[in-house]
């Protein structure tokens, strides 16, 4: 029989109904016999040298066929067949059981060869990754015979898996560096635009003529800066021994026409005070209880002080707490007590030039208006008669003749007098 018509060639084998019908055709032609042996001993070396794993199961789960790199990812397989003899064969659900012993208790490993094994039955070709211990991470492919087997193939892709953990850390920390040079950026706009808004504030209150002028910008001011809070802001009587309610901002309606000064924890311990932040905490009795009955409120007092005195207080609280538990008063602190030194010196320059001009404008003694005054005010009354076209008319008289106790004895006795 020629070669060219063994069964190798004529694809006859795949017609063929029994094993036996195939060994007696084998039987008959020799030459196809021996091209079969040959073609089976390339296959086998192939597969032996071949550095990915091969496995090949049947339809019982039974390995058939395996190569080196496949047994070194099992070393149950070798240890199976001491057991049971060279010749006998080895159930994948024993190898998995062996190589699982003593990594999970008996339910578990169970549990697992089960579920193996299902999926061994429903192949179908997709990868799925495993780590084995000492080896690697392979992407392991199995796919259905027609005899109801199954093949299987693994390649190495630990190095793969490394350089994807070293990429993914990579970009994770480029994400960090991302977003901390994103906070820094967005925490230096707000230090500029905190910057300006105090340059401004400066501007404005160095400008008022009076304390009811200071009062209104602190109050918008305060609105527009801390639009989350809302305050007061409390300043020393002429007494010293209360303070006023001088204004508020963000829509409070606490504002008390006068506190006590021991009313205030602040003050009474003479530095900044910040409430719902301390392991230990008292609120202070201007706080309404309505406003701040629990230490999940926060708020903050800081006393104004200007030129080493004490004039007054704000105090600025939070009624809406972030749910996250952060401090809101941490974000502004430094932010309030810039504020707050701006304000405090504010005060005391307003009322410094009220003072300096009751003393240019008064009489020491007697506490009536000056000269100065008179020369001021009659200025004033002429460029508004001038203006209006309204006369002005002016009295002038002695009401005690103290003038003739000046001339004869001075002004000294006159002051003693």
């Amino acid at each position: 029989m020629r070669a060219d018509k063994s069964l190798l060639y004529d694809n006859t084998v795949e017609k063929l109904q029994t094993v036996d019908e195939v060994v007696a055709r084998l039987v008959d032609d020799p030459v196809a016999l021996a091209k079969l042996v040959e073609e089976h001993r390339l296959l086998v070396e192939a597969i032996e040298s071949a550095p990915m794993p091969y496995c090949v199961y049947d339809q019982d789960d039974f390995l058939i066929a395996a190569n080196p790199a496949y047994e070194r990812l099992h070393p149950a397989i070798t240890e199976l067949r001491q057991k049971l003899g060279r010749h006998e064969r080895v159930n994948y659900a024993d190898i998995v059981r062996r190589q699982l012993s003593g990594m999970h208790d008996p339910e578990e490993i169970e549990r697992e060869v089960r579920q193996r094994l299902i999926m061994q039955r429903l192949s179908d070709g997709v990868p799925v990754e495993r780590t084995y211990a000492d080896i690697g991470t392979f992407s392991v492919v199995k796919c259905r015979l027609k005899s109801g087997g199954v093949v299987g193939v693994a390649s190495d892709i630990t190095d793969l898996k490394k350089r994807e953990s070293e990429l993914l850390d990579a970009s994770q920390k480029a994400e960090r560096s991302e977003a901390r040079a994103n906070a820094a950026l967005a925490a230096e706009r707000t230090r500029q635009s905190q910057t300006r808004s105090l340059s401004e504030l400066g501007e404005w209150l160095q400008s008022c003529k009076s304390l009811n002028e200071l009062y209104g910008i602190v109050s918008k001011f305060m609105t527009s800066c801390f639009p989350d809070a809302v305050g007061e802001l409390y300043t020393y009587s002429n007494s010293r021994d209360v303070l006023d309610g001088s204004c508020a901002w963000g829509g409070s309606s606490t504002l008390h026409d006068h506190i006590q000064p021991d009313d205030c924890w602040a003050l009474r311990r003479g530095r900044l005070l910040k409430f719902g932040s301390g392991v230990i905490d008292f609120p202070c009795h201007h706080v309404d209880q309505a406003d701040a009955p629990s230490s999940d409120q926060h708020y903050v007092c800081i006393p104004l002080i200007a030129h080493g005195d004490t004039i007054g207080l704000i105090h600025i609280r939070f009624p809406d707490a972030d749910a996250a538990g952060n401090d809101p008063v941490d974000a502004v602190l430094q932010y309030a007590i810039q504020c707050a030194e701006q304000i405090s010196l504010a005060i005391a320059n307003v009322r410094l030039r009220h003072e300096l001009e009751d003393q240019s404008t008064k009489d020491a003694l007697t506490g009536l208006w000056n000269r100065r005054y008179l020369m001021n005010r009659c200025r004033q009354e002429l460029i508004a008669s001038r203006r209006s076209g309204t006369p002005v008319s002016m009295i002038m008289l002695d009401a005690d003749h103290f003038k003739q106790l000046n001339d004869t004895h001075g002004h000294d006795a006159g002051d003693r007098g």
